[in-house]
């Protein structure tokens, strides 16, 4: 057997389902009970619902369109608190966007804990993290869940002990001085794409 074959059982890897979320159940159950907490760009905002514990986050598209969905929840360790990502889901019109940059970065922005990532990790979402550490845009490091040690990371882990990471930065989602409606009082807030184009 190789190695990445053990490697493939013991840290299972794999595609994400598209049956796994069922588009009629988002619209339904939480994008219309939902409320809109912050546009994020010109075209995109965050919308979020608590059912049963649980925090969903939404990223529509033009007030209408669901791009995609993390589910959370807080969880402690070593009397930490945590917010532990549950699930993240891009419906598949969006993949080949900066939808999952966005949908991230604005959960870690408006969240009050610092992020945590543990267990099976999809084949998209490693590429994901390996992004986020090699360009910086979240402070991503290791947590041993038995000791509480954070240690930076350069690449994937394989350790069962260990969980990602994604510190608070709190980096805002961006305000621009120079825009031809702001007055010396009142400067006015423009959005500006912090990743490539939506």
């Amino acid at each position: 057997m190789k190695v990445s074959d053990i490697v493939a059982e013991t840290f299972p890897v794999g595609q994400f389902h598209d049956d796994g979320v069922d588009k009629d159940w988002v619209y339904e159950k939480l994008f219309k009970q939902s409320k809109k907490i912050k546009n994020v760009n010109a075209d995109l905002a965050i919308y979020f619902i608590t059912r049963n514990g649980e925090f969903w986050y939404l990223l529509v598209k033009n007030d209408r369109t669901v791009a995609g969905i993390v589910k959370s929840a807080n969880r402690n360790i070593l009397s930490v608190t945590y917010l532990s990502i549950d699930l993240i889901f891009i419906f598949p019109e969006f993949r080949k966007s900066s939808a999952i940059k966005w949908l991230l970065y604005s959960v870690k922005e408006l969240t009050d804990y610092p992020i945590i990532a543990d267990g099976a990790i999809f084949t998209g979402g490693l590429e994901l993290i390996l992004s986020l550490i090699k360009h910086k845009l979240i402070r991503c490091k290791s947590l041993n869940k038995l000791t509480g040690e954070k240690q930076q990371i350069d690449s994937i882990i394989f350790d069962p002990d260990l969980c990602y990471l994604f510190e608070q930065t709190k980096l805002g989602f961006g305000k621009n001085y120079f825009s031809e409606d702001a007055t010396s009082e009142d400067k006015g807030w423009v959005w500006y794409n912090l990743f490539e184009t939506f």
